[in-house]
């Protein structure tokens, strides 16, 4: 697959954080679907997220924007600020108008969670 700094190899290494333990269980399954993806971690935090980063290689981050202690738009800014960071495609099943702003200049995707298929991950991920 072609990932977003244009080199070609193979799937995508994806780490899902998500405090709800239906998504990452649900975005394995459905990434799992096709050779473009592969889920290599999830994590139920952004602190355990920020962990498992120090241990795996990770192409992108599908975190979710409501998770307590720490929101998902505060764990972007700390996967994005580590030193060759992941992308983070932040996600949610309330619509926008219902969450926190998430800052244009974080530099994130959006993405519904009923919406979660290759393509669309794809595509979040290439914006």
């Amino acid at each position: 697959m072609l990932h977003s700094d244009g080199v070609k190899r193979g799937p995508a290494a994806v780490l899902v954080v998500d405090d709800q333990v239906y998504f990452p269980q649900a975005a394995r399954a459905i990434l799992g679907l096709t050779d473009d993806f592969e889920v290599v971690g999830d994590a139920a935090s952004v602190a355990e997220a920020l962990h498992l980063l120090d241990q795996l290689a990770v192409d992108l981050v599908l975190m979710d924007v409501n998770m307590e202690p720490v929101n998902g738009i505060e764990g972007a800014r700390q996967v994005l600020s580590r030193a060759d960071p992941p992308a983070v495609v932040l996600c949610s099943t309330m619509p926008l108008d219902k969450l926190p702003p998430i800052p244009a200049e974080l530099g994130v995707s959006f993405l519904y969670k009923g919406d979660l298929d290759p393509e669309s991950l794809l595509a979040a991920w290439q914006r």
